[in-house]
Parts: C-alpha cells; structure tokens; sequence
C-alpha cells in the first residue's frame, strides 16, 4: 500500500488521514478469532476498566499470537509508515482498544508523545500511530476526536497534572489538557473524528490532540482498533530494563507491555526485515553548549561483519568537552565517546575477527579504534596517513543519531560497530579499568612516539601537560629508554598523583604557581647545562602552551605538538625561537588502529610499570555532568562512565 501525495499532504496539514478498505471482512474475522484466543492469556498486558472486571485494553499481542506478529509485518501497514516517518522502524506498542456496549470509559484528552517520552522516555516524536477498526465506527460508539491540526503545536501541549495515580503509573488521565486549554484549541482546531467501516486504516501523529467519549451503542464493543507506534530508530537486543508494569486502566507506556509479554519491539529495516530490540541509554550531545542528556536509543541487531557490544567503560577525553563546545566542526545530536571498553554481546553473520586475527566470540573483552579510514582518499592511498583520511568515520566524533542506530558512541550501554573497525581483543588478566586509563592517550601517544618523532635512549624529555596525553607521553618516554622525564602541569594533586604512580621524573606545577616563567625556569634547570631538553612534547591542549614549549627544547632539539587536537584559538609567539634554536616542529594527529594494538600488546608493560588503575576514577552513566566537571576542573584525571 502506497498513500499518494494528497494523503501525505492531508496528513502534514490535519494529523491524520484514513485509509478505508486496507482490510478485507474474512482478514477482519481472522484477527477477532485471534484477539478472542490471546485475551485468554493472563498478565499484567489485560487492561480493565474502572470495574476491574472488563477488558478496555491489551498491550503487546504480536509477542504472542502469529497473525499479529505477521499483521504489524504488513506493508499495508508498514508501507505508509515509512512514507510519513522513514526508513528503520520498529513496533514501540502494540495494543487493542474495545468498548462495552452502553459504556466503555472515555479517553481523555491528551497527546500521546508526551505520555511516552516520560514513561519509555522515546527521544523524540518521529513516530506514527495506526488505528484499524475492527468494526464500523460511527458517532454512537464512541470513536477517537481530533483536534484538526494540533499536532503542529509540539509536545507542549500537555503536561503531567500534579497528583497523577502514582509515581509508578502514567495514564492518560494525568495529561488531560485543562477545561481552558481544550477551549482554546477547539476555538482554532476543528473537532473531527474519522469514522467507516470495518477493515478502514487511520494514521495519525503522536502529537495530534486526541480524545473519545464512551460508548453509547447498544451494539458490540466499539470497532477495536490497534495501535503500532513506530519510531525512526533502529531497534536493541541489548541495554534498558523495560519500563513498569501498568496497574490501571488507561495505561499508554509501551514499555508495560514490553515487560509484561516480553515485547522488546520489532524492527522493520525497509526491506521487510524484522527484528526484536530493547533500548540502551546513551549520553547525547543535542547542541553544542548544552548539557549532555540521557537518552534511550533502540540497539540494532548486528549485520554481516558488524559488533554489537556491550559498553562496560566509556572514558572521558578533554576533547569531549572540547566538542560540546564548539570547537571542531561536528554533527549533532550524537552519541559522545571515542573511547571504550566492552564485551562483545552479539555479532553479524560470518566469522569476525579482532586485529589480530583472533576470531572473536560473545563474552569476550574488547577495545576497538575510534576511527575507520576509507582506504581511498590521497592520505589513505598516497601518502599512507589513515589519521588524515579525508573521510574518516569516527564513533563519537562524527556519527550522529540520524545515521544508523545511533548508538555510535561509547557513552552508552551499547556500541554498533562497523566492518572496517579495528577491534582487539584483551588477554586474559588485563585490568580493564588501567586500560581505560590511556585508551585514547595511550595510542595517540604511540603514534607520535613512534612515527612522528620517537624518543631515542638517554634522552632529556620535557612533557607540557599532565592530563592523560601528558601521563601517557611520559610514561611511554620512560618505557622508550628516557633518561630524564620532567613533567610540567598542575594543579599539584594530579602531579602528586603522577608521581606515586611512578610516571615522569620531576614533577613541576605551572598551573597553581603566580609565575609560570618561574616554573619554566626549573625545568630548564633540570636539562643538561640547563641548555634545554632533547625533545619536547606539548600535551596541554592550551594555546599559550606553544610558545612556552618553544623555548623548553635545546638548540638542535625537537618540538612536537600532540595536545592542539580541537581549535581553542591563536596565540602569540616569537618565531625567532624557532630559528635561533633550529627546531624540528612536528605535529601528530590522532591515532589510527594500528597504534590501539600496539597500545594494548603495551598493556603488560605499561601496568607492570606504572599503577594505571590509580588515574581512574569511575562515574555511573547517568552522572555524566558530574564527570564531565570533574574533568573540567582537574579533580580527576581520568574519569570513565560506567554502565553496569
């Protein structure tokens, strides 16, 4: 079935659109044969009216009957859906609505999307509800009134009334619209209600005010519609407890049939694939400047050669908080996180293996690359730099929610990853949380040390910064065979910390001390003759830093800028220190998977060195504000987001 332009046009103009003759009388009798089988079937799905005796509602019967589970498949209905809503869909409630002869409780006036966007917290409306009568709908018995129009007014509409039934139970009732409000609206949108025969089709938008009177018929229950409600997202097999269970009439949060009848959704991917799901939290960027919020994303099952894991650790990078900022050019929204630790829950089809070779398995522990280079672009194929592909695929970076799942970011319970990612398996005995502690460092630094400017034994090497690309720098210089490693950052804690992990030599507070030259002087004190270090490595991320550095670094010496990875402004400096000196100026960008598997076959040395574990200090997923302040601020040096 295919709505034509005028249907699609009527729907953006009222809200909705009826479709009459979808079904066929026999298709109708089979689905009044099933629901008669499946009320047959006790649990928290039935819904009564205030008597507690008769049916009004049953949630999640595709779950549990065949030919529901074949009816939301349909492309009678599904077809339309994708025309109004898009491509990727799954089945966010399932249920049937019936009214007793003279009776049947009224529905109150309300929106639904701001029912669900509290009970199942549903990110956004992009949504369709469709409505089949079961029986011929008339005036008498009870039929859903709309308010022609209302759904181009937003979620704004209805609010939770103070004193709802209870903290544990959202129903209609508790967003009825005011006796004042209604008027308002009916004085600018028309009253309507679709009415036909039995086997006709209604699609209308989550937004659209809505309500219905009882029955007053004596004839059989009100025309039974059913409502799929699907949302433009991809669908999970892994993350969210279901929402709670409905204790009342009148309940409209999918998730009470999802927990009562096991419904994870059922994903229709717009070429008749249908799959089940649960949803995962995920720390979303929505605007740059903006707190980050939580948000539940249905998890994708995964395709040929992708990953579904499950998110254990999610660290926090100071270019996190640079990219909520502004400071580099991104998509939003967006799951944030480009650096993770998980177990893998679920692969596509075929064998996948880790970078090594290792054929990967459910339950095992894995860190993957943030970034996917195209192999094809002048610096993949030319010049042989895949940190400087000019199309490059980075989680957390630059995949927002409206490509794929959304969940491409290891701020969340669930990552999707992609064929072309570079995944490696952790050994065994590995601690997971000193692994995090340079996840992003760790490589980033492997790639400068080891490609853009190594450090040579004995060296003198002087690191700016001591955030986790400074620590990492060090360490990494220590483990290289550098005699000397003087550390400059602050505030004095972070370096206390360093110290008693044993990373750098001399440790100097730039940061707390009224004279930053003074601190600059000891450390040119500490190099040989007091002439300046072999190789100095800026990994402050500060502008000014860069001058600073220039005169750390001996005449002959080395400068190489690893912490200037997102755009925090211009600053001055003397260019004449750069000649005087005869400087090697090297810059590194990023990291490509190569130096993640170096980083982790590094792991045993690197913990057999240097207490990691110590660097870390966890926060729940939902904290996310708290540790991104916590970053901020400097109280922490590495804060990592756990979900479980």
């Amino acid at each position: 079935m295919k709505l034509s332009e005028e249907m699609l046009a009527q729907y953006d103009r009222d809200g909705f659109i009826a479709a009459p003759g979808v079904f066929s009388q026999a298709e109708l009798a089979s689905i009044k044969t099933a629901l008669a089988e499946d009320v047959t079937v006790k649990g928290p799905h039935l819904i009564t009216e205030d008597d507690g005796e008769t049916m009004r509602a049953v949630y999640a019967s595709h779950t549990r009957h065949p030919l529901f589970r074949d009816l939301v498949t349909s492309e009678r209905l599904l077809g339309p859906a994708v025309q109004l809503v898009g491509r990727d869909l799954y089945v966010h409630q399932f249920k049937i609505n019936t009214k007793r002869p003279f009776g049947g409780e009224s529905w109150a006036w309300h929106q639904d999307y701001p029912v669900w966007r509290d009970a199942d917290r549903m990110p956004e409306a992009r949504a369709v509800n469709v409505a089949v009568f079961l029986d011929d709908v008339s005036e008498f018995n009870g039929p859903v009134v709309f308010l022609r129009g209302s759904h181009r007014l937003g979620s704004g509409t209805s609010r939770r009334r103070q004193g709802g039934e209870t903290a544990e139970h959202i129903d209609p009732r508790d967003y009825t619209l005011s006796g004042d409000d209604l008027s308002r609206l009916a004085g600018v949108h028309e009253m309507t209600s679709p009415k036909g025969a039995a086997g006709t089709v209604v699609f209308f938008h989550p937004e659209i005010v809505h309500g219905s009177a009882p029955n007053i018929s004596p004839y059989p229950p009100r025309p039974a519609d059913h409502d799929v409600q699907l949302l433009v997202q991809r669908p999970s097999s892994a993350g969210r407890a279901a929402p709670r269970v409905p204790r009342g009439p009148g309940h409209h949060a999918a998730g009470a049939a999802r927990e009562a009848a096991g419904d994870h959704g059922r994903h229709h991917d717009g070429s008749g694939c249908v799959t089940s799901g649960r949803l995962a939290a995920a720390a979303v960027l929505e605007e740059f400047g903006k707190p980050v919020t939580i948000r539940d994303l249905p998890v994708p099952e995964p395709e040929q050669g992708e990953i579904l894991v499950d998110v254990t650790y999610g660290g926090i990078c100071g270019t996190d908080l640079h990219l909520q900022q502004g400071h580099l050019p991104i998509p939003t929204p967006l799951t944030l996180g480009h650096e993770g630790l998980g177990t893998v829950r679920t692969l596509g089809s075929g064998a996948v293996r880790d970078a090594l070779g290792t054929e990967l398995r459910p339950g095992d522990t894995v860190m993957w690359a943030s970034s996917i280079a195209c192999g094809r672009c002048v610096p993949c194929r030319q010049h042989r730099e895949p940190t400087l592909c000019e199309a490059r695929r980075t989680y957390g970076v630059n995949r927002p929610l409206t490509e794929g799942s959304g969940l491409a970011g290891a701020w969340a319970e669930a990552i999707l990853l992609h064929p072309g990612a570079v995944v490696v398996k952790l050994g065994e005995g590995v601690d997971e949380l000193a692994a995090m502690s340079l996840a992003c460092a760790g490589p980033t630094l492997v790639h400068a040390l080891y490609e853009r400017r190594p450090v040579r034994v004995g060296e003198t090497v002087i690191v700016q910064g001591s955030g986790p690309v400074g620590l990492a720098a060090a360490a990494l210089a220590q483990l290289a065979g550098a005699e000397k490693v003087i550390l400059i950052g602050g505030p004095r804690p972070r370096l206390d910390l360093a110290a008693k992990c044993g990373i750098g030599d001399h440790h100097i507070d730039i940061v707390t001390g009224a004279d930053p030259e003074r601190a600059l002087d000891e450390a040119r004190a500490l190099t040989p003759s007091g002439a300046g270090a072999d190789l100095v490595i800026e990994c402050a991320g500060v502008p000014a830093a860069v001058a600073q550095g220039l005169t750390l670094a001996r005449r002959g010496g080395s400068y190489l800028v690893v912490g200037q990875y997102t755009d925090s402004g211009d600053t001055l400096l003397n260019p004449h220190q750069i000649v005087h000196r005869q400087l090697d100026i090297r810059g590194s960008w990023a990291f490509s998977g190569a130096h993640l598997v170096e980083y982790v076959r590094l792991l045993p040395a690197l913990c057999g060195r240097f207490d990691l574990r110590s660097l870390v200090v966890p926060f729940p997923l939902a904290d996310v504000r708290e540790a991104m302040e916590a970053v901020a601020d400097g109280t922490v040096v590495k804060a990592v987001l756990q979900t479980s």
